[in-house]
């Protein structure tokens, strides 16, 4: 079908992709390097997804050489686990968990 509603000959009407929304501002900057892990610990998956996109970007690859979104949350969740279990949690930054300065 056309714009019109008429059948074009030839074959099923194409289908356009849409294009996904971005993420909003307010969500992408929700979590920084100066994020405690408690801070972390509440923010919901897309916010620690985008910080971690960010961080490569900013900083580049851990220092075991990985450059992926997924290897820079595993490195938070580690170092704020650590964090909580050793009651710092509100003084650790997301920063400091990555780079086991806690």
């Amino acid at each position: 079908m056309q714009g019109d509603g008429q059948l074009v000959r030839g074959g099923p009407p194409r289908l356009r992709a849409r294009r996904q929304p971005p993420i909003p501002l307010a969500a992408s900057n929700a979590v920084s390097d100066s994020t405690s892990c408690s801070g972390w610990s509440s923010a919901n998956q897309v916010q620690q997804h985008a910080y971690a996109r960010l961080y490569v970007q900013e900083h580049g690859s851990l220092s075991n050489g990985a450059r992926d979104a997924a290897s820079v949350e595993a490195a938070i969740n580690k170092g704020c686990l650590q964090a909580f279990g050793s009651d710092v949690a509100d003084n650790v930054t997301v920063l400091q968990a990555i780079n086991d300065q806690y």
